[in-house]
């Protein structure tokens, strides 16, 4: 698991256990990486090993335009090269959002191992559409005022061959909810191929 340090904005604990690892979930926000640690994470990808986004793992390496500091590097598309992704922003705290299934047959690997999914996502909705060519959405949101639905949940084949999963759900009030929980553990053992 790749997460930020308390301390240091731009440090990254527990990267260089990725050397042995099987799969690796994201949950950073606006990081820059060591170059060695940046090159030991894109080796992992193009390896075709599993990765699990969640939340702010779309934009977890990107500064946003902001100077990156010397000795460290970004990877500003994380989010489409790693999930097929086009996060661009998220619409304001206020504002509540509703899910909506794609794909409502009981054969589908992960949403067809949950029960209905009844979310009440937490945190704001991000403005993710449209996904690349390939990525297969499982879960719209959509806020009340706007007619746009955007992706909150989906799974990616890359071009290296290796299995993503992606939800921008992750805000710490979803983890309070078992549907969400059982919607991610799904989605793990999708990309890991259990």
């Amino acid at each position: 698991i790749l997460y930020g340090s308390e301390t240091e904005q731009h440090q990254t604990e527990g990267i260089q256990a990725i050397r042995s690892a099987d799969a690796i979930l994201v949950s950073v926000r606006r990081r820059a990486l060591v170059t060695a640690d940046k090159n030991l994470l894109q080796d992992f990808v193009a390896s075709g090993k599993p990765v699990i986004g969640i939340r702010t793992a779309s934009h977890a390496f990107s500064l946003r335009g902001k100077p990156t500091p010397d000795g460290k590097a970004v990877w500003d598309k994380f989010d489409a090269e790693v999930f097929g992704g086009n996060y661009s922003g998220h619409y304001g705290n206020n504002l509540k959002s509703t899910l909506s299934m794609q794909i409502t047959h009981e054969s589908d690997p992960i949403l067809g191992s949950t029960n209905p999914v009844v979310i009440k996502p937490g945190g704001s909705l991000y403005k993710t559409a449209p996904l690349a060519p390939g990525a297969n959405t499982l879960l719209f949101g959509e806020i009340e005022s706007e007619e746009a639905e955007h992706p909150v949940a989906w799974t990616f084949v890359r071009g290296d061959g290796g299995r993503s999963f992606y939800t921008s759900l992750g805000h710490k009030d979803d983890f309070a909810q078992p549907e969400f929980e059982a919607l991610l553990s799904a989605g793990i053992h999708w990309v890991c191929g259990l």
